[in-house]
């Protein structure tokens, strides 16, 4: 956008998915930006998690009549998950995770991490201490984030 050469006049649907993230993320101004490129004739769709206010400023400040769509959760869904924090400094995390994997002998777990590369390194020191582990993350294709999900 920023060098001219992305044609826009002819964009007709904008569709601004995990809008929260972006926000987390510090991606605001950019997704503002975008918004005010684009043709004012078009269908925009932001979809999200949660509805911060930011998040609700900017559909109320770029969409015409938004209608807000909530699908209300059909059932308690953690009632056999257990959860637990630890906190760790970060060069102890890895350990931290070593020492409650063994203790905890889960049958399975997720373990989430803030950045793609932290995904990669835990996924490979998992992986070299002889635990079956996948990784899953924006950087990865969709069909194989499909395949990891349903693996797990």
């Amino acid at each position: 956008m920023k060098k001219g050469t992305l044609s826009l006049e002819k964009v007709r649907y904008l569709v601004i998915d995990e809008a929260d993230e972006m926000l987390n993320m510090g991606f605001i101004e950019q997704v503002e930006a975008i918004i005010q490129a684009l043709p004012n004739n078009r269908v925009t769709m932001l979809f999200s998690a949660t509805l911060p206010a930011d998040i609700a400023m900017l559909s109320d400040k770029y969409m015409k009549a938004p209608e807000h769509v909530e699908i209300a959760a059909t059932g308690l869904t953690t009632a056999d998950i257990t959860h637990e924090k630890v906190t760790v400094k970060d060069d102890s995390k890895m350990v931290a995770l070593r020492d409650t994997l063994i203790v905890q002998n889960p049958e399975s777990a997720i373990i989430f991490c803030r950045t793609q590369e932290r995904v990669d390194e835990t996924y490979d020191q998992l992986c070299r201490m002889g635990y079956p582990a996948e990784k899953i993350h924006g950087g990865l294709t969709q069909e194989d984030r499909f395949g990891v999900m349903n693996d797990f």
